[in-house]
């Protein structure tokens, strides 16, 4: 009786009409060209590991009565004849049919490789592993990315398991080892792409927030729509077999109207390397940094161990020995010491904010986010017009940069009735050039060792290569002159900008003491031939300052080699600052009625609200770019935030700023301030280390979009690079030029 159960259970009646329905559709639609009985064979939809060899009869004979769906009713076909007549035997399981042993992993991905060499084995190793369940070779499946659930949310990127893949080893006649290679891929609809597919596409790319291509440049803008997919394959392989087999495995997915382009750019495959030895100029570059590590600890043990007085009243060789005590430096840093125009600080602080969050914009776009369709619809508001239009606050640094060096050059001519030109120079070499070039020795030597991961090589290794190749253009303050793309740390570009556009300040400022109203014409001349200038090359090279959706990184590329990191095109502001400082040194404080400050403020507030918001509309997901209103845009917006900018220093050092001024002059603003430098020149490296070093998809979120270990890092190498070199510079640059004393103003500068 229990084998008469089991066997009722197994040939379940609902089963069994189940599969004759399905049979009968079948045989249906071939009727008109087969003429067999119509016999179904039972073990055509058996289990694997049961063996039912019987047919169920002719299908007109079978289900003769249908009462036996009425459960208290036996079915009247299944009689004790029919029951003899089955067989069943179970197989066992741990040896599987051939043909079904790959069947679990479904279509696998591998490298195609020329015929007999060391890449074939070794795939060849792997296929047959897998279909045996070798661990190894399932590991190596496991690490390949595949498609995950939400792809129409942005989840496109799918990095794999980097490190499962660089730990597969297998030693057997050979080692084999696991490879890890990050794809480029890109998607294109033609017009014979169905619109659904045309937007499904488009979501797969989150919108194309930036559109972009593989072959477009990406060490620092993203290639935001170009896909990334990580591989897992046999460390024989080279880049090209796994491009070519990553295009051979996609043809099988093409979809018609869809083009898809794969690509495996150099230094993207990554092995697991053991017992590295540093190269030679890494070590070197390490010995100088502990070099000045030491000197810090020295100069910091003489002070804290003599009774030195004020830095001032030493001799030149005393003063050098305590310029890198960390302990003077952290007080200069966290001084209450007032400055002539404190308002400065505070405004410096507040743009080393803004402009540090609309430069996380860059690495934000690098992230592999699993919704990264959310991001694009976040910036579809109007308020992400305060980050797209970012060049406002890397004027604005140019505008005071020039307000304190027209302001300090005129309270010299005013003492001396001459520039100390060549000092001024010398002196602003002095205190940028050490930390600029201790940040880029950094990136060329240092960086690339101090972590891993997928997207390492893009985010870091080329910018490494670089530098080691350009780093000289850097600290001769001239890499603006050469292609955007190619800079080492692009970032740095605005630092030849302001020491070029310095160059002309000693001339202009002295003119301005001498000839103040043909100089202002002059000036005002300038001006305006750079506005046309700037709203020619906008209207016939399609420029954008604006970062509009849908902008391609082409454009981005082509804007900031034409315009954005041209000295002559971001004159403007340099040109107002110049004026404004000379304005305060010369006439001092206003005198203003209630009406006239208040009339001040509103035009203040117009003119920046305008020079952000007026190209606002273009960060909507359907807006179209307009060429003649861009130029427009760039032609003005210059003008029109740097008069409020200007209006903004002045109103508050005559003392109309009211609490505007107060909170501007907050202490702790003033020590953002003196550390702006540093944390202008340090927050690429703790940005890009997170992108390198990211194993797999986040979660996109804004209140999360700048992480808190984020600032922690940037805070703490700022902090690093202020105490040994920044601080300690300006203390050698008065030691040095102490002959004739050269104003502090290029401690805030």
């Amino acid at each position: 009786m229990k084998v008469l159960d089991y066997v009722v259970r197994v040939v379940d009646p609902r089963n069994v009409i189940a599969c004759y329905t399905i049979f009968l559709v079948v045989r249906a639609l071939e009727t008109e060209e087969t003429q067999h009985d119509d016999v179904l064979l039972l073990s055509e939809f058996c289990p694997d590991h049961i063996n039912c060899d019987f047919a169920l009869g002719n299908v007109p004979d079978v289900f003769t009565d249908f009462d036996f769906l009425n459960e208290d009713k036996a079915p009247v076909w299944l009689s004790d004849s029919l029951l003899e007549d089955i067989n069943i035997s179970f197989v066992p399981e741990e040896n599987p049919p051939a043909e079904k042993d790959g069947m679990w992993w479904g279509k696998v991905y591998t490298p195609l490789s020329a015929p007999n060499s060391k890449c074939e084995a070794q795939v060849e190793q792997y296929l047959r592993d897998l279909k045996h369940y070798e661990l190894w070779a399932m590991q190596m499946w496991d690490a390949t990315a595949k498609p995950a659930a939400g792809l129409l949310s942005g989840n496109s990127n799918q990095l794999g398991d980097y490190d499962s893949c660089l730990a597969v080893q297998l030693s057997a006649l050979g080692t084999v080892e696991g490879k890890y290679c990050l794809a480029d891929i890109d998607l294109e609809t033609t017009a014979a792409a169905l619109p659904s597919l045309r937007a499904a596409v488009h979501r797969m790319q989150a919108g194309a927030f930036v559109r972009s291509k593989h072959s477009d440049p990406g060490h620092f803008a993203p290639r935001w729509s170009t896909l990334r997919w990580g591989l897992c394959v046999p460390a024989a392989c080279n880049d090209s077999e796994v491009e070519a087999g990553l295009r051979h495995f996609l043809q099988g997915y093409q979809l018609p109207g869809i083009t898809v382009d794969p690509v495996i750019k150099p230094g993207m495959c990554y092995t697991n390397q053991r017992g590295t030895v540093l190269p030679f100029l890494t070590l070197v570059t390490l010995g100088f940094f502990g070099g000045i590590l030491m000197l810090a600890v020295v100069s910091t043990m003489v002070d804290t161990n003599s009774n030195y007085p004020n830095a001032e009243k030493l001799e030149r060789r005393d003063r050098a020995v305590l310029a890198f005590s960390l302990r003077r430096n952290w007080q200069a840093l966290v001084s209450r010491r007032t400055d002539e125009l404190p308002v400065i600080h505070g405004i410096r602080s507040v743009f080393t904010i803004m402009l540090f969050a609309a430069h996380k914009l860059m690495p934000l776009a690098l992230t592999p986010y699993s919704n990264r369709g959310l991001l694009t619809q976040c910036s579809h508001s109007v308020f992400s017009a305060v980050l797209r239009a970012s060049s406002v606050f890397t004027d604005s640094f140019l505008q005071l940069s020039a307000v304190l060096t027209s302001y300090n050059l005129g309270k010299e001519l005013s003492r001396h009735g001459d520039v100390a030109w060549r000092n001024r120079l010398l002196a602003r070499i002095i205190r940028l050039t050490p930390a600029l070039f201790a940040v880029v020795l950094f990136y060329a030597y240092v960086m690339e060792h101090v972590g891993s991961g997928p997207q390492w090589t893009s985010s870091i290794t080329v910018n490494a290569d670089l530098c080691k190749a350009n780093m000289w253009k850097n600290v001769l303050y001239i890499q603006n002159f050469f292609l955007f793309e190619d800079m080492c740390a692009p970032h740095t570009h605005q630092l030849a900008l302001d020491m070029q556009l310095f160059l002309m300040a000693p001339a202009v400022v002295y003119c301005l003491h001498y000839w103040p109203m043909l100089t202002v014409s002059v000036l005002g001349i300038s001006h305006l031939a750079v506005s046309g200038l700037r709203y020619y090359t906008h209207l016939n090279y399609h420029l954008s300052d604006f970062i509009y959706h849908n902008i391609s990184l082409t454009d981005l590329y082509r804007t900031a080699n034409m315009s954005y990191s041209q000295a002559i095109h971001r004159a403007i502001p340099y040109i107002v600052g110049l004026l404004t400082g000379y304005f305060l040194q010369r006439v001092g404080k206003l005198h203003l009625s209630y009406m006239q400050a208040a009339a001040g403020w509103t035009c203040c507030v117009m003119l920046a609200t305008l020079s952000v918001f007026y190209p606002s509309h273009l960060a909507l997901p359907d807006a179209v770019y307009d060429a003649s209103d861009g130029a427009t845009y760039a032609a003005i917006s210059p003008t029109t935030w740097s008069v409020a900018l200007s209006w903004l220093i002045i109103a508050c050092s005559s003392g109309y700023g009211g609490w505007l001024h107060e909170a501007l002059c907050q202490h702790w603003l003033v020590v953002i301030s003196r550390l702006s430098y540093s944390i202008y020149l340090t927050q690429f490296i703790i940005f890009f280390y997170y992108v390198g070093s990211l194993r797999s998809s986040q979660e996109f979120s804004l209140f999360y979009v700048i992480g808190v270990y984020e600032v922690i890092g940037v805070l703490l190498a700022s902090l690093f690079v202020t105490l040994l070199f920044d601080l300690p510079m300006q203390e050698v640059k008065a030691t040095l030029l102490s002959g004739r004393k050269v104003n502090k103003a290029d401690k805030v500068s």
